[in-house]
């Protein structure tokens, strides 16, 4: 072998080494730069972690719902405000295969954020919960962040969806301690009118079912709306939150003291487009 020969198999052999550590490092998901923060809020739990710096916060966020078959999971940072998107996205736990989903993308004025959403099946997230790191790519995010400690926020989530059923009286025994459950004061499809369904929905010939679970207080105020059961397309599962949210009002539950208690009311919203 000839010094020139060597010389260039060398070289060959520390460019192709240095490419690859190149490739090897272009795929290191991002590290957190802040702890998880579980926020046990007495309607909701969310956990989340930055991944950005003060000035510049990139966070990503888990909320479950209160019947723990959903998991919300948002992407958040810095931006203006802007009209509310339905984009398509992915996600991907580890180096499991990727998922396609809908993210519903907007920019909130009063906060100043700009946020992507998603739902997931509860399963979907448990069965990644040991995933070293998530890929969300979609809304105008394209991340892979490094998610250690996931197994510890399923875990807490777990305690704070407890505590959340007993506090606002869901389901079994927590249930019992009512005496009358909390009614709407008019027929909750009575909300929903031609003009609620979202514009994009039609435009993509969206339809389908959404199951929601509402926290109504001891004045018949409804704290949060849940999806329990998405219909795939955040638009809707979107506005079947807001329409309840922002019309419904509801004479509040009564305990077995005969005083107004917190308690939670399930519905199911069908969206179907009239020919």
């Amino acid at each position: 072998m000839t010094k020139l020969f060597r010389s260039l198999l060398l070289t060959m052999i520390g460019a192709s080494t240095a490419a690859a550590t190149t490739a090897i490092a272009a795929e290191e998901p991002r590290k957190p730069t802040a702890r998880w923060i579980v926020n046990y809020d007495d309607a909701q739990c969310v956990a989340t972690r930055n991944y950005g710096t003060e000035d510049k916060p990139l966070i990503l966020a888990f909320k479950p719902s209160a019947m723990g078959s959903v998991m919300r999971i948002m992407m958040i940072r810095k931006g203006s405000a802007a009209e509310a998107e339905q984009r398509p996205a992915i996600l991907q736990f580890g180096e499991g295969p990727p998922i396609a989903v809908n993210a519903l993308a907007y920019g909130d004025r009063q906060t100043r954020q700009f946020m992507a959403s998603m739902n997931v099946p509860m399963t979907t997230f448990t069965a990644n919960r040991r995933a070293a790191a998530l890929k969300v790519k979609g809304g105008t995010f394209d991340e892979r962040l490094a998610v250690p400690g996931l197994v510890g926020i399923a875990a807490a989530f777990d305690d704070c969806l407890a505590n959340l059923r007993q506090v606002w009286n869901v389901g079994g025994v927590p249930a019992s301690r009512l005496k009358e459950p909390a009614r709407p004061l008019q027929p909750l499809g009575n909300l929903f009118r031609s003009a609620s369904y979202p514009i994009r929905a039609i435009q993509e010939q969206n339809t389908g079912s959404v199951s929601v679970t509402m926290l109504i207080d001891e004045a018949g105020k409804v704290r949060d709306c849940m999806v329990e059961e998405t219909s795939g397309y955040p638009t809707l599962d979107t506005m079947s939150c807001y329409m309840i949210s922002e019309h419904a009002k509801f004479a509040p539950a009564v305990g077995l003291d005969g005083k107004p208690a917190k308690s939670a009311s399930f519905q199911r919203i069908s969206w179907k487009i009239r020919a």
